[in-house]
């Protein structure tokens, strides 16, 4: 994944995402996870955590919310109705949307890569962040998550899954939104590092094929 391009360009393909209002407000992209968060909370927990922070990003930084589901809905509506009650217990439906759209890998990378700050708990999405260089915050639910923010150098934009607490997030936001074009240079500086490693893992497992 590290080593495919991003078209941003591809996101005008999302009628969806065009039709977000912006309303001159900063874009944060998130994705959430219906069923790791069980590991650490109950669903009531976990909803009133992300809530909160949904809450508090709009309130405090002007911003508007898309929330990108990673999971087609006929798998129990994959991630949608658990991000809905988080909308609903936010008390900000005006202001978080919901894409409904199924979307390839290349459009979720597009549409990730077109946000402004981008929260991940996914862990492909966090990837697709990173290599958008849009600014990363993690919410890593595998140390997986954390490597990948480590392999970027900016590894002080993850929190642990267990760790999750709306103050310690918040803290985290507030830098990353302070500082975007910083985190959009780290990412940029490494990307070309990371696409190197993979093209020679790709090259060593071809190897091991042609044997």
């Amino acid at each position: 994944v590290f080593a495919l391009d991003t078209d941003k360009s591809l996101v005008k393909n999302v009628k969806e995402f065009a039709s977000v209002p912006k309303k001159n407000k900063i874009l944060v992209g998130m994705t959430i996870h219906h069923i790791y968060y069980r590991h650490y909370f109950s669903r009531q927990r976990y909803i009133e955590i992300m809530s909160d922070i949904m809450k508090q990003i709009i309130n405090d930084f002007n911003a508007v919310i898309v929330i990108v589901p990673m999971e087609e809905a006929v798998h129990s509506g994959g991630d949608r109705p658990l991000a809905q009650e988080m909308i609903e217990k936010s008390g900000q439906a005006e202001n978080i949307y919901i894409l409904q759209e199924e979307l390839t890998s290349y459009l979720t990378a597009a549409v990730i890569a077109n946000t402004d700050i981008f929260i991940g708990t996914k862990t492909h999405s966090i990837v697709y962040g990173l290599k958008g260089l849009v600014p990363t915050i993690s919410i890593s639910y595998q140390d997986k998550s954390n490597q990948f923010m480590k392999m970027f150098n900016v590894y002080e934009n993850a929190i642990d899954m267990k760790d999750l607490s709306v103050e310690d997030f918040m803290e985290i936001f507030g830098r990353v939104y302070n500082s975007m074009d910083l985190y959009r240079r780290k990412q940029a500086d490494e990307l070309p590092k990371v696409k190197r490693l993979t093209e020679m893992n790709n090259e060593i497992l071809l190897g091991l094929l042609r044997k």
